[in-house]
């Protein structure tokens, strides 16, 4: 029998390997459908607002039958302009239950991996630079989750209209 320590157990411990970072891209998933639980009704933009935190942007970018892509990030007011921080494309895919971040912005540097392209023994430097990625969003996920930001759908008044007259009906 084996015996998980807290590490093992409660964390992403197992670093920058393939099998590492597959277990990331699961755990993101699991982070996001919590984050987002009703992600097929949310709208292509939306906003999550936290009193006393910063507000939680949400873009759709493409939605298919298995995968979705949608970017989270941060809006800082400046001078001139707004700077969006963190700024990360993410790609989930539904069928699978994993999602991965494809390109981002983080601390104004600038990643972007092109799928299918490998240059030859160069392979474990781009599951590390991939692992480093997504390990901030696991744990920026979790951060969002314990302020208490979340997405949820936003329904037209007559939706909740005609779903509470249904409730109540059913008490006659």
């Amino acid at each position: 029998m084996q015996i998980l320590t807290g590490k093992q157990a409660g964390s992403v411990s197992i670093g920058p390997v393939f099998s590492g970072l597959m277990e990331l891209y699961e755990r993101n998933y699991i982070g996001l459908r919590k984050l987002i639980p009703e992600q097929d009704a949310l709208g292509e933009e939306a906003v999550s607002v936290v009193r006393g935190c910063l507000d939680l942007h949400y873009s759709l970018l493409e939605r298919c039958k298995y995968t979705s892509i949608f970017r989270l990030t941060y809006h800082f007011k400046e001078a001139d302009y707004c700077r969006v921080e963190p700024n990360l494309e993410i790609r989930v895919y539904h069928d699978a239950r994993v999602a991965e971040v494809i390109s981002g912005t983080v601390q104004r540097n600038h990643y972007r991996y092109a799928p299918g392209f490998v240059v030859p023994g160069t392979a474990p430097s781009i599951v590390r630079s991939k692992w480093k990625l997504n390990r901030f969003l696991h744990k920026w996920l979790n951060f969002c989750i314990k302020q208490g930001h979340q997405f949820r759908a936003a329904y037209p008044a007559g939706d909740v209209t005609s779903l509470l007259s249904g409730v109540y009906a059913d008490r006659d």
